[in-house]
């Protein structure tokens, strides 16, 4: 049995893991897919302070896992479904094996909102899968910083990018200039009417476009594994985005160490 698992190896988790290792604890992290998580997609990261200017997400994973080696940092890869507790320990179902810990530390991040009606397909996407974006034409939903980001980063290779919002832009008035200046185009308070993928045509209440692949990104929402109702939550944390509030790196980052803190001032007791 693991003393502390930590699902996730998002910022917030890989935080955590780092901060419990420099307090003399050592933990196990269980990631599905790869460290980073979201932040891996992003073009440009603005607000971290104390950076002369911006750096890429791949800039932050990298980081992330520099720090993960040098603390030496064990990361399982498994997909948890559901937790139980047994006596005063929690179990993990994950698809390949089973774990058993005292403190649990849930980092699982958020999921993408679903557009009613368009469901992830071929022709559907929810995360961006930018290589085949190169010399397509390419629609995205959305009008936060996650789609406008998107929507720069496909503009780099696409054929074309049109970004439809269904009311205005809502993403930070850095992005809205670079996208202003940029090639792409904006159409604000549009909704789609429908999405031909056959004859590679979207059309909305304002326009028809040009579109091999629809990007959506509307929205996401806190992801958790399935956690009974009854279950003892005194040396469980739930950390980061998975958490709801802010969805900022330096909040996720600051969830981490206070965790860790906190399952250190318990284990001093």
């Amino acid at each position: 049995m693991s003393n502390i698992i930590i699902i996730g190896a998002g910022m917030a988790g890989i935080t955590c893991a780092v901060q419990l290792k420099m307090l003399g604890l050592t933990s196990i992290v269980i990631e599905k897919n790869n460290i980073g998580g979201l932040i891996g997609d992003a073009r440009h990261i603005e607000n971290i302070p104390f950076f002369d200017k911006y750096v890429s997400g791949q800039d932050v994973v990298n980081m992330m896992k520099g720090s993960a080696e040098k603390h030496k940092i064990r990361i399982i890869k498994d997909n948890i479904k559901k937790i139980y507790t047994k006596g005063r320990s929690y179990e993990l179902m994950g698809l390949i094996d089973m774990y058993r810990c005292k403190y649990l530390v849930i980092a699982t991040g958020t999921i993408p909102i679903l557009n009613e009606g368009y469901l992830p397909g071929k022709h559907i996407h929810y995360s961006p899968v930018f290589q085949l974006y190169e010399n397509k034409n390419i629609c995205i939903l959305g009008g936060g910083d996650i789609a406008l980001d998107y929507a720069l980063s496909v503009n780099e290779t696409a054929e074309s990018t049109a970004l439809i919002c269904r009311s205005y832009l809502k993403a930070n008035d850095s992005l809205i200039k670079k996208v202003n200046k940029s090639s792409i185009n904006v159409s604000q308070y549009t909704g789609i009417i429908d999405f031909d993928a056959g004859n590679s045509l979207l059309h909305t209440n304002k326009n028809v476009y040009s579109c091999n692949y629809l990007l959506t990104a509307i929205g996401r929402e806190p992801f958790l594994p399935h956690i009974p109702d009854n279950i003892d939550k005194k040396n469980m944390y739930i950390i980061g985005d998975a958490g709801g509030g802010t969805r900022m790196l330096l909040n996720a980052g600051a969830d981490g160490i206070n965790c860790a803190l906190s399952i250190y001032e318990k284990e001093k007791k």
